[in-house]
């Protein structure tokens, strides 16, 4: 997977300071269950106690490298500027639990790939967080995961 490097992390932007401010507060699955909306239960057919959590990668925006390899990783043809992309998960009510990445924003890391990584590796315990039947909001990008 190819997460932006520890190196050029910290030019980007404070990950301790990000990390404080998202603090994941949940820790298990019975507390975010207390908290879906009657909506968000009619709307997923979420009848039983599972969890719906929604996923998505978004794009920070970054100024031109001179240093060429990680401005070419960096460079997204969709977008056509240099951009990184965290992937962020938060609940129906919108609390966030968690942010994961930055990654890059080269054609190896869409919204499944990053997915399929966060689960691979149970970055920030998320697979402790899951149980079978769970409910994932997402959108077309990650048709591959």
């Amino acid at each position: 997977m190819n997460a932006l490097g520890q190196e050029h992390a910290p030019i980007i932007f404070d990950m301790s300071l990000l990390s404080k401010a998202m603090e994941i507060v949940w820790n298990k699955p019975e507390e975010l269950q207390g908290v879906i909306p009657l909506e968000a239960k009619k709307l997923f057919g979420n009848q039983e106690e599972r969890l719906i959590l929604v996923l998505d990668g978004t794009y920070i925006y970054i100024n031109k490298s001179n240093n060429f390899q990680f401005q070419r990783r960096s460079f997204s043809l969709h977008k056509g500027r240099p951009l990184v992309k965290p992937m962020v998960v938060v609940t129906t009510t919108g609390h966030f639990l968690t942010i994961v990445g930055p990654y890059m924003s080269d054609g190896k890391n869409n919204d499944a790939a990053i997915l399929n990584h966060m689960l691979k590796t149970n970055i920030d315990d998320i697979r402790g967080l899951l149980r079978e039947g769970d409910v994932f909001v997402v959108d077309r990008g990650f048709r591959d995961a």
